[in-house]
């Protein structure tokens, strides 16, 4: 029932949570249309001011070309043209003034203004504008020649019948008089203005220019203005100006090299917003409440009633009480409810009562035949379970006749029985390949048998992973494998011993590569013996493993002296060291370069065999117990045993061997004593020692160099061949032995 109760509640919150987020989107998206339409503004403003400031140049652009047009017919005499042009600059009183300058230099102007004899007109920007690019054109804004204000000046070339230039006509327009149209700032942040061609401001509503006025740059307005307007396009853009954002619309002024800018500031619309904002939060307040009253009258006529009810259910006791009836409650709406429940209870209770005589007549007439059903069923699940393990057994057993326990391949008996199945015509031609897995024993002498067996599994898995599904893959020996191949070409299981090498390539067990030394052959007549063909195939498999084999064996060698130093940094170090050592003593003692080269990768390798101790007895800190001590003592064993495998490491491995043994013949493994033990073999256990000596190891701090050599002057005659001690003190340590003694 609380769940239920809970469930309600959830469900009015989750009301609650959708109004509030539909107001929220709703005022969201009213903000934004609140931003559209502030960009809208600027632009309808831009577009309108454009329009009053293009139609009134477009009118006073073509009042000048009608003059230029009427002056290059040569109908009229200087005093006519004179009285044309002032009607008409009376009839326009935005222009200062009318003029003619003839390309003579002589002047026919409205105003009466007549220039000093000195003064050359035609240097004027508008002469100059108008001459070079041939059509009419509208200035940028200059002091006029008289010096008393600042205009500007619509020019049109005039040209003879002939096409000769005759001279230029032109009119001035006072920028106040014409830029009048966007001084009027509106409400707030809202206005326009204009720049000329130069960055410079000509119109602003908070600016008048006089004649002594210096024009305000456009950057002075505000700052990053100029990179707008110096684009010379139309657009809008988010802007901050005089401290208040909004938009800014732009665009050229057509004719000329002007820019027109409209701002509208985001407050234009704040009261509408503000209203907005008043009304949302009005209507989510109300929501709110709507549904507090909702929740309440609900707790009052329905949840409550419902707990009260749940209460009273709750008090039943089948067990105790059966005379136990809900109250009546007949204010409460599941007054129904409760009396129907009543009724069910009194039905109950009689119902009671008549099975509980009937169970105790039953208990009595079932005792007996209970205690025998137990009986019977104890015999049959007995019988059941010795069945089950028999069955089990004889699957086991089966199943391991036929298949080797590790790899879960078939076995050789299993398939010794198929080769005198499947060896019959129809199956031709039938072929064999044999395979060797590489480095078994190599890798259980390093790493042990468990990487062992996980190499023999890799191995199988590969082979299967690489045949077909109805071939027969069964490990033939301890290291063997065979692969029974009926109906099967020799040049197709040439194709499956490639996919068994490809597959072998990718596959490693710690850091050594799967390989197997594989052959094959095939019975293609009915009359070959099976015997000869596997014969064959195994014969082509030793061939093919003896001519890998030297290879394969010295990258598991490698891979073997990686991982060693992998496990213990220290080592690869260490060896470096001992290897370095043991080539200035073969210097010393002149020995050839040869031998030198046979001491140098002894000194490298003395300590390959520490591969199979454990890394926790390797890097212990502090003195070995008398079984670590053991297993660490095996090292030169496995090592030789390693080296071995190798053909050219043979003669490396035995130096290997008994590079722990002592002068006095208390070393290991053989015990041999004094000159017994091969020269290599003393000289690479004393530069090993040597460094050890003196540098610092898991389980004692370095000696100097020094102490270290007394105690190889300690040792000698009983751990080290004194005649070596003494050569590498003095000629590969150049230590004097007289000094240190002293």
């Amino acid at each position: 029932m609380k769940k239920i109760i809970h469930k309600f509640y959830l469900m009015g919150i989750v009301i609650v949570m959708i109004v509030s987020t539909g107001l929220y989107i709703q005022f969201s998206h009213f903000n934004s249309f609140l931003d559209e339409g502030t960009e809208r503004a600027a632009e309808m403003k831009r577009d309108a001011v454009g329009a009053r400031i293009s139609g009134s140049l477009s009118t006073h652009g073509q009042l000048i070309a009608g003059i230029a047009e009427y002056i290059s017919l040569g109908m009229h005499d200087d005093e006519e043209l004179l009285r044309f042009m002032t009607g008409l600059k009376q009839q326009d009183p935005h222009f200062n003034s009318i003029y003619y300058l003839k390309a003579d230099g002589s002047l026919i102007n409205s105003s009466g203004w007549i220039p000093p004899e000195d003064m050359d007109l035609t240097g004027r920007p508008w002469y100059t504008k108008a001459t070079e690019e041939k059509k009419l054109v509208f200035t940028e804004a200059f002091i006029n020649a008289s010096g008393n204000r600042l205009i500007m000046t619509i020019a049109s070339p005039v040209y003879d019948l002939q096409g000769g230039l005759a001279g230029v006509v032109g009119g001035d327009i006072d920028i106040k008089g014409m830029t009048g149209i966007v001084n009027t700032r509106e409400t707030g942040g809202n206005y326009s203005f204009i720049v000329d061609g130069m960055n410079n401001v000509i119109a602003h509503p908070g600016m008048e220019y006089g004649p002594d006025t210096q024009l305000m740059a456009v950057e002075e307005i505000a700052p990053g203005l100029r990179e707008i307007v110096a684009a010379k396009n139309s657009g809008t853009e988010r802007f901050e100006l005089n401290g208040e954002d909004g938009y800014l619309a732009y665009e050229t002024v057509e004719g000329t090299d002007w820019i027109l800018a409209s701002f509208t500031s985001d407050s234009t619309f704040d009261t509408v917003g503000d209203r907005i904002s008043f009304m949302f939060m009005l209507v989510l307040l109300i929501s709110l409440i709507l549904c507090l009253i909702y929740l309440l009258q609900q707790q009052r006529y329905f949840i409550g009633p419902m707990l009260s009810l749940e209460n009273d259910i709750r008090n039943i006791d089948s067990e105790r009480d059966f005379g136990y009836r809900l109250p009546n409650g007949k204010t409460d709406i599941f007054s129904e409810v409760r009396l129907a429940i009543n009724a069910v209870l009194g039905k109950t209770q009689q119902l009671y009562r008549d099975l509980e005589r009937e169970h105790q007549e039953l208990e009595r007439a079932n005792f007996e035949q209970n205690a025998y059903v137990q009986q019977l069923k104890a015999s049959e699940q007995e019988l059941r379970m010795q069945y089950e393990l028999v069955m089990a057994s004889e699957k086991q057993n089966a199943y391991l006749s036929y298949h080797d326990h590790l790899t879960g391949i078939y076995n050789r008996r299993f398939c010794e029985e198929e080769i005198r199945r499947l060896d019959t015509e129809r199956n031709l031609p039938i072929s064999i390949i044999m395979g060797d897995v590489n480095g078994l024993k190599l890798t259980n002498d390093a790493f042990g048998h468990e990487t062992g067996d996980l190499l023999l599994k890799k191995a199988a898995e590969a082979m299967k992973a690489a045949c077909r599904s109805d071939d027969i893959i069964a490990r033939w020996g301890g290291d063997e494998y065979m692969i029974l191949l009926p109906k099967t070409k020799p040049e197709e299981a040439e194709i499956i011993i490639e996919r068994i090498r490809e597959i072998c390539l990718k596959e490693k067990v710690g850091a050594i590569t799967v390989s197997i030394s594989l052959g094959a052959a095939a019975k293609t007549e009915a009359a070959e013996d099976m015997v000869k063909v596997l014969q064959n195939a195994e014969d082509r498999m030793y061939s093919n493993k003896m001519a890998e084999s030297e290879n394969l064996t010295g990258n598991v060698v490698n891979t073997i002296i990686g991982t060693l130093h992998e496990k213990s940094p220290s080592e690869e170090l260490h060896s470096e060291r001992v290897s370095g050592l043991c080539q200035s003593m073969g210097q010393a003692i002149g020995m050839t370069d040869i031998e030198i080269g046979k001491l140098k990768v002894a000194g490298l390798l003395h300590d390959i065999g520490k591969i199979a101790i454990d890394d926790g007895i390797l890097n212990k800190p502090g003195w070995f117990t008398e079984e670590e001590w053991k297993k660490v003592r095996l090292h030169s064993e496995i090592g030789f045993r390693i080296l071995s495998t190798v053909n050219s490491l043979s003669e490396t491995a035995e130096y290997v061997l008994y590079h722990h043994e002592r002068w006095d013949g208390r070393g290991y493994p053989k015990g041999l004593k004094g000159s017994s033990t091969p020269v290599i073999s003393r000289i690479v256990a004393l530069a090993d020692a040597y460094d050890a000596m003196t540098n610092d190891s898991c389980y004692r701090k370095a000696m100097t160099g020094d102490t270290a050599v007394l105690q190889l002057v300690r040792n000698a005659g009983t751990q080290f061949d004194p005649e070596l001690v003494q050569v590498f003190i003095e000629k590969v340590l150049g230590k004097d032995l007289d000094s240190l003694r002293s």
